[in-house]
């Protein structure tokens, strides 16, 4: 049941979103257009709650650098690129910001396939072959989401690249078809398998890149925040003062999903305030940058809370998700 939901709660957006953009200009309300952005965006601030989480702290504890010292670099590194990048070169900027998006986007799903592969097949890693199909399509979805990222002079090189890494993500699918026939691959794997390689596939087919980009950001997000609520809520807890810990957990998960969220989603507005308060333009170019770089940060700390390769780590997980690899 636990992989099905994960299924499930990744496909809705492919669903859903197609519908409300199809052939048409989108019910673009400011109100649908928010929430939608805090689909996308809510998981971001859930990388606080590891610094909460008492069983984390051990690890943040061992690795000061990559949890402390990293993510502030990332801010600050952020906010002085972003404010010193001349206008006419800021698609540069973007397009390492959205390529290393969407290589973080992509590991996430190879990190799932990696669970559900294991646990099919316990003792067995990903096949070397399976690693290969996926990471391929992940590539190319790191290179092409570059049309969407206003390229100016480039337009013409971002959109030829789009296609090419359109028709390398078709052939990875067919591949990736043949050999779960030629393996007789259990359903669930193969489901999966398909949907890694996949899942960029809506910026190939999609003519508004807001509508392609949305659709596997807000999948994204719905698995982050799906892992992340199992590893709060499936703690083990003590009864304390006639107040349920599990309250309290609630009260920080969802603060942070939703005051942090909001303030995730609405990060460039913040940019335009400083500048309309100073009147500096470069007081409000380096906000924007900072608060991209809180994002920046999530990259950087996901990539090692999640790295199952690493006992400490993977005890965590383990702990938190006693339900599964039995």
């Amino acid at each position: 049941m636990f992989y099905w939901l994960i299924l499930g709660i990744s496909v809705a957006p492919y669903v859903i979103f197609p519908a409300v953009f199809a052939g048409k200009t989108p019910p673009n309300t400011e109100m649908v257009r928010q929430t939608i952005l805090f689909l996308a965006n809510a998981h971001i601030a859930m990388t606080a709650y590891f610094y909460w989480d008492r069983g984390f702290r051990g690890i943040i504890t061992a690795n000061r650098r990559r949890y402390v010292t990293l993510p502030a670099l990332a801010v600050v590194g952020s906010a002085v690129t972003y404010a010193a990048t001349p206008g006419a070169n800021l698609f540069l900027w973007w397009a390492v910001y959205a390529a290393w998006q969407n290589w973080h986007f992509g590991k996430q799903t190879f990190g799932v396939y990696a669970m559900v592969s294991v646990d099919q097949t316990p003792g067995k890693r990903v096949q070397p072959i399976e690693r290969v199909l996926i990471y391929a399509s992940i590539f190319a979805g790191a290179l092409g989401v570059l049309w969407m990222m206003n390229p100016g002079q480039w337009t013409e090189e971002t959109l030829l690249l789009r296609t090419v890494c359109g028709y390398i993500t078709a052939a990875v699918a067919a591949a990736a078809v043949v050999y779960i026939i030629a393996t007789r691959m259990p359903a669930k794997r193969a489901i999966f398998l398909l949907f890694s390689v996949l899942f960029f596939a809506p910026q190939y087919v999609a003519e508004k890149g807001s509508a392609a980009i949305l659709t596997y950001s807000v999948a994204h997000s719905f698995q982050y925040l799906f892992f992340m609520a199992v590893v709060a809520f499936n703690t083990r807890t003590e009864q304390r003062e006639n107040i349920d810990p599990k309250l309290i957990i609630a009260l920080v998960f969802f603060g942070i999903m939703i005051v942090g969220g909001a303030i995730i989603t609405i990060r460039e507005d913040f940019g335009a305030l400083v500048q309309a308060l100073t009147g500096i333009q470069l007081a409000g170019r380096l906000v924007v940058g900072a608060m991209f770089g809180l994002v920046i940060a999530h990259f950087v700390i996901d990539a090692h809370a999640w790295r199952l390769r690493d006992k400490p780590q993977r005890e965590f997980v383990m702990d938190r998700m006693r339900f599964l690899w039995r």
